[in-house]
């Protein structure tokens, strides 16, 4: 059954999965990655079929692109160098920074992208995040087994790129064809008992994202399908939703900036303004703590994992800044927190008394 839904609604689903640490897998489409919004490539579209298009909006350049890649039959054999070109001129933008502060907040653990750019990995690298560590990257290769386990509790999130991965030229496929899943089995079993789960899919392109659409499969689990235009009558759409319960959001709320941009808005809370910036010079590691620490408030073995953080070092070197810091993001989030100042043991004793 398909039923239209709302951001506010999907804001209130999500909270509570977040809460009960059962977060959707979030699937992200073509339509949220570089390529779609590449001037490069539009520039490409419009030189050479400007014939036939004249003065086409950016979602034509995309289909023609398509059309063109492909005739031009890029496959396996695609060019990084080719793609690099036409993502040269996209950079960081809203849409990537908005996910990172969802992801910051547990509401994403894994997530799985139709994309080759590293857009989304470089936002999460530039909020303090190191790949390995907080977050992994995973790209399928074509082996005997792909089975990988969860993400660890230090890791905010686990991202699968399905067709490949740029940064490491580790190119797949431009051009995705009804045999591409078919060959690649280990990658197509987990991709399929992966997408039987809660999914939350955004922006996938009815061309671009057609064979990740099949990799879907009946289920009881909820499918929640964001897009900018009405796509339900596409053959592979109406694939998709065969046998799932499916709540779709579409229209000006269903594009990927604008979706994220809102639900982040709904369930990020405003942080509280930072201590004077010369006072937090240098405190990259020990932000990225306090961040630590606030998101396993939000986890459900909470109370055995109450976190108590700890600020010494000689004078002057900014502790009390970030003191302060804490203690507002806490009274913004109306958290309890407890605040002992110690200059030596006695001290201690006494404030524990």
């Amino acid at each position: 059954m398909v039923a239209q839904t709302d951001i506010a609604k999907i804001a209130f689903h999500f909270d509570m999965k977040r809460k009960s640490s059962h977060p959707p897998v979030l699937l992200l489409g073509s339509r949220a990655g570089g390529l779609f919004r590449s001037q490069a490539l539009a520039d490409a579209v419009q030189r050479f079929f400007t014939h036939t298009r004249p003065q086409t909006a950016q979602e034509d350049y995309f289909r023609v692109a398509y059309s063109f890649f492909e005739q031009a039959g890029y496959g396996q054999s695609a060019s990084p160098h080719l793609l690099k070109h036409f993502l040269q001129d996209v950079q960081v933008a809203e849409l990537e920074l908005n996910l990172v502060a969802l992801i910051k907040q547990g509401l994403f653990r894994l997530i799985i992208s139709t994309n080759m750019d590293s857009l989304l990995e470089e936002a999460l690298t530039q909020a303090g995040l190191r790949n390995i560590f907080e977050f992994e990257v995973l790209v399928p290769k074509n082996g005997p087994d792909f089975d990988p386990d969860p993400p660890g509790r230090d890791v905010y999130c686990q991202m699968v790129k399905a067709f490949g991965n740029l940064s490491d030229l580790s190119v797949a496929e431009i051009i995705k064809d009804r045999r591409y899943l078919d060959e690649h089995l280990p990658w197509k079993n987990w991709l399929e008992r992966t997408l039987r789960g809660e999914v939350l899919a955004v922006g996938l392109d009815v061309d671009w994202d057609q064979e990740i659409m099949r990799a879907f499969s009946p289920s009881s689990n909820l499918l929640w399908f964001i897009h900018d235009r009405d796509v339900q009558d596409e053959q592979v759409v109406r694939a998709a939703f065969q046998g799932r319960e499916v709540r779709y959001l579409v229209g000006a709320e269903g594009a990927c900036g604008a979706f994220f941009r809102e639900l982040c808005q709904r369930l990020v809370p405003s942080l509280p303004p930072a201590a004077p910036r010369e006072t937090l010079i240098n405190r990259i590691a020990e932000q990225l703590e306090i961040e630590k620490a606030f998101a396993s408030l939000s986890e459900q073995d909470m109370f055995q994992k109450t976190p108590v953080l700890t600020f010494y070092g000689i004078g002057g070197i900014g502790k009390t800044a970030l003191v302060q810091y804490v203690a507002r993001r806490c009274e913004h989030e109306q958290m309890r927190y407890i605040h002992v100042e110690v200059q030596n043991i006695e001290s201690l004793a006494r404030s524990i008394e």
